[in-house]
């Protein structure tokens, strides 16, 4: 029996070891490639599932649907699709020109939009305690702060004293008719905060009501509230 010779077992080793690196670095940076084509794949998905938000909250694709000043059809035609849209919002001057809606709670449009089509920049909508008519005292109405100045992300701005100067009124479409509104006060608050109690009923309660938004706001003008206001 011939015995081996330990510079040839050596040489043979070295080798082994060699290939063994090289697969183990193939392995690698087969592995980095692939977690690199999943981090791009991730991103462009990321970059295109928000451009679909914000595509879907974009005030012009409900601009068909906006009552003209003689002329609702376009409007009622919004109503046929979904019989929960109950007026229009618009604020002068900003992004907030939108259809308001109405459900049995305030959930469903967190993440629907106006026509009842899944979404997740939602709809602006009223507290469900609230009437549709917008006969009640007081009504509360929600939407996503969104940036590029969608659905509500332009309430923020009203911090500013002289854009909530510049920015003083809009106006409500609802029941058939156009009504004026007037911007008079910006607050700040929690969830929890009691100005967050719609359909405030009893003249000692709507007394308090707005004795607490003009104490707490941050910004306010007078604009000679009386009974007969809704807020």
């Amino acid at each position: 029996m011939r015995e081996r010779s330990p510079g040839r077992e050596g040489g043979i080793l070295k080798r082994v070891v060699r290939l063994t690196l090289r697969a183990i670095s193939g392995a690698i940076d087969l592995a980095m490639t692939a977690v690199l084509i999943l981090l791009l794949a991730f991103g462009c998905y990321a970059l295109w599932d928000s451009s679909q938000v914000y595509q879907s909250a974009d005030p012009a694709r409900y601009e068909a649907y906006k009552p003209a000043e003689e002329d609702s059809l376009s409007f009622e035609e919004l109503k046929s699709i979904n019989s929960e849209v109950v007026a229009w919002l618009t604020v002068y001057g900003t992004g907030i020109d939108y259809p308001l809606v109405k459900a049995e709670d305030n959930d469903k449009y967190l993440d629907t939009d106006a026509t009842g089509e899944h979404s997740t920049s939602g709809s602006l909508f009223l507290d469900y305690r609230n009437a549709a008519d917008f006969s009640d005292y007081n009504t509360i109405v929600y939407g996503h702060h969104m940036s590029g100045d969608a659905m509500f992300g332009d309430v923020g701005k009203f911090a500013d004293s002289g854009y909530f100067d510049e920015h003083r009124y809009g106006s409500l479409y609802s029941g058939g008719k156009e009504y004026g509104l007037e911007f008079f006060v910006f607050l700040e608050t929690d969830a929890y905060d009691a100005v967050y109690s719609p359909a405030v009923t009893g003249t000692e309660a709507q007394s308090r009501y707005l004795d607490t938004l003009l104490s707490d706001a941050a910004c306010r003008r007078n604009v000679g509230i009386d009974g007969t206001d809704r807020l």
